[in-house]
């Protein structure tokens, strides 16, 4: 699903650790935050955590502050926070450029990084849209709640499980998957077309002519493997892709030189070393209209549960 269809906003997160006994303490504080959307151990410069969260509008200060107490408690050495723009695509793996004799992918990032300037500078960029939190039900959030964790469930396992009518269901389905629903994703064995590595590089800016660039590329043209592409506010970038070892070195070298100041960092996303957080209901206030924003629900009681 898309956050902002869902008036939330998301963030990425950076963090540094010192050892594997503050790794465990920073993944078990995003079980705790209850606005955790990923998060995957990172390999490269330093160990850490690269983390994403998806918030109420105005609250990064928040965010900081419990990212600062964890900090503060020893658990992270540093952080830096980015900011999207809600502007994002993705691509997924074409099989036709995958040579299944000698497990090989036809594909050159260096090529294709070169041929940027090929491409429009010019972007249409999301208008910030207030949602509409009257429309909401509790039936709606329990069924992204359903469906973020298993696309497959049908409306008869939701209809029992969520003890609707039929009609009463279809209505509430259909209004969840054309409101908010992006797109289904498959799970599928990386490891058998030689997917295994997953790298992810990000620049804090690139410009505005650059940016645009990539992102219509990525739209006309996308690599043959599964990349996401998000672009930041004020003209960042990062860019996260899975891909074989051999394309996976071609990609580090070829998005550090030509994007500004790149970071290029390993995730580990095998063995428990990432997870993605279904959407969770209960941060929505049905009282108020709104979702829950106050320091005791975003810094306080998570804090609490990982002492």
């Amino acid at each position: 699903y898309q956050p902002e269809n869902l008036g939330l906003e998301r963030k990425h997160v950076f963090a540094e650790v010192s050892c594997q006994e503050d790794l465990k303490k920073l993944e078990k504080a995003c079980e705790e935050h209850p606005y955790t959307r990923y998060r995957a151990r990172t390999f490269g410069g330093a160990f850490g955590l690269y983390m994403q969260f998806e918030i109420p509008p105005d609250t990064l200060h928040l965010l900081s502050e419990f990212l600062q107490k964890l900090q503060d408690s020893k658990y992270i050495n540093e952080f830096k926070i980015l900011e999207s723009s809600g502007l994002r695509t993705v691509s997924f793996p074409d099989l036709n450029k995958f040579n299944v004799e000698n497990l090989t992918w036809d594909f050159s990032w260096n090529k294709w990084f070169k041929s940027l300037k090929s491409y429009s500078s010019k972007i249409s960029r999301p208008e910030k849209d207030g949602a509409d939190f009257s429309i909401y039900k509790p039936q709606h959030l329990q069924i992204l709640r359903k469906i973020s964790s298993d696309a497959s469930i049908n409306q008869s396992e939701l209809k029992d499980a969520l003890g609707l009518s039929k009609a009463e269901t279809h209505r509430s389905y259909k209004f969840v998957m054309d409101k908010y629903i992006d797109r289904v994703r498959l799970i599928y064995d990386r490891e058998s077309f030689n997917l295994t590595e997953t790298y992810l590089a990000i620049s804090s800016f690139i410009g505005e002519e650059k940016q645009s660039q990539i992102y219509n590329q990525m739209k006309e043209n996308p690599p043959p493997f599964h990349i996401s592409v998000d672009m930041l506010a004020n003209y960042g970038i990062i860019i996260w892709g899975n891909m074989s070892t051999s394309q996976a070195t071609d990609f580090a070298f070829s998005a550090w030189k030509t994007l500004n100041n790149a970071y290029i960092y390993i995730l580990n996303t095998k063995k428990g070393g990432s997870r993605m957080y279904w959407f969770y209901p209960n941060n929505f206030d049905f009282d108020k209209q709104y979702w829950k924003i106050s320091r005791e629900y975003m810094i306080e009681e998570p804090l609490s549960r990982i002492e």
